[in-house]
């Protein structure tokens, strides 16, 4: 199984960085946050995370298979969330093969949501 994880960097700038993940499907979200913060402090191409992937706390579907892709670049409005209290099994969670999660911390979040409310 394999899904890709779009980890953002910045919401006011659209800063994405994509990173795929294979899986044998019975991992947690847990286990994928996991995978990503190792990957991001060993693998050059993430560097520019590395400042910040200990905030990256929540989860959000940003697309699954089949769907078309959210006009919103940055984050998908709709979608399952998961904080890290509920990262339970992909699986359980229904995240199957293709799907893009969104991976990025709750605060940096809340604050470009009632920034877009209040532009």
């Amino acid at each position: 199984m394999a899904i890709m994880v779009r980890c953002i960097s910045s919401f006011e700038h659209g800063v994405v960085l994509y990173m795929p993940i294979k899986l044998t499907g019975e991992e947690t979200l847990a286990d994928v946050a996991q995978q990503v913060c190792q990957r991001v402090m060993t693998e050059p191409k993430y560097k520019p995370l590395r400042a910040r992937i200990d905030t990256f706390n929540t989860f959000k579907v940003y697309v699954k298979p089949g769907q078309p892709k959210p006009p919103n670049l940055v984050i998908a409005s709709e979608g399952d969330e998961y904080a890290s209290n509920n990262w339970g099994r992909l699986t359980d969670l229904k995240i199957e093969e293709g799907t893009e999660l969104s991976f990025f911390c709750s605060s940096a979040y809340e604050k470009y949501k009632k920034d877009q409310v209040a532009a």
